[in-house]
């Protein structure tokens, strides 16, 4: 069985725990924009975290930063092999405008086989999968997940980048 194989036969045997943790973590309310849910968005970033380190040999930290924390996580058992970085983010969009949910956005909720919650494909179903993968296959892997750029008119901010300034040490990326 190839490798490929390996994983795709793990993720499917697994499909149902994996969709009940997406359900778990799509019910986190993680709306960075809006400073009601800040205790939510760090419990995202703990739910982020506790996933990793689960995952496997992975060494997990979790960074402040001016806006949401990153969450960073790092196995680099593979003396020689290429390094990938994984990036995604556990914060999520406002529900707005709510009167156009079928179901609350919040409550995950199963129709015909699909999730629908708010952040599910976007980006809280996909940052699951790099980490179910990553369970699947420990390859050397550096994963950093953080939440979207917040723009202002011109300029740019983004934690993200300040983070990586600061932890320069660990985190080798060319731009």
């Amino acid at each position: 069985m190839s490798d490929l194989a390996r994983v795709l036969a793990r993720l499917e045997n697994g499909h149902d725990k994996i969709l009940a943790e997406l359900v778990e973590f799509a019910a986190i309310p993680s709306v960075s924009t809006d400073p009601a849910h800040a205790a939510d968005v760090h419990a995202a970033a703990a739910w982020v975290a506790a996933k990793l380190s689960a995952a496997g040999p992975f060494t997990v930290r979790t960074m402040p930063t001016a806006g949401a924390s990153v969450v960073y996580a790092e196995w680099l058992g593979a003396a020689g092999a290429p390094t990938a970085l994984i990036y995604g983010h556990y914060d999520v969009q406002p529900e707005d405008p709510v009167e156009k949910w079928h179901s609350p956005p919040f409550t995950p909720t199963l129709v015909d086989g699909r999730l629908y919650a708010r952040g599910v494909s976007d980006d809280k179903g996909p940052l699951l999968i790099a980490i179910k993968v990553a369970d699947c296959n420990p390859v050397r892997v550096r994963n950093s997940w953080d939440h979207n750029f917040c723009c202002k008119r011109t300029a740019v901010y983004n934690p993200l980048l300040a983070c990586i300034e600061k932890n320069r040490h660990c985190i080798c990326i060319c731009i």
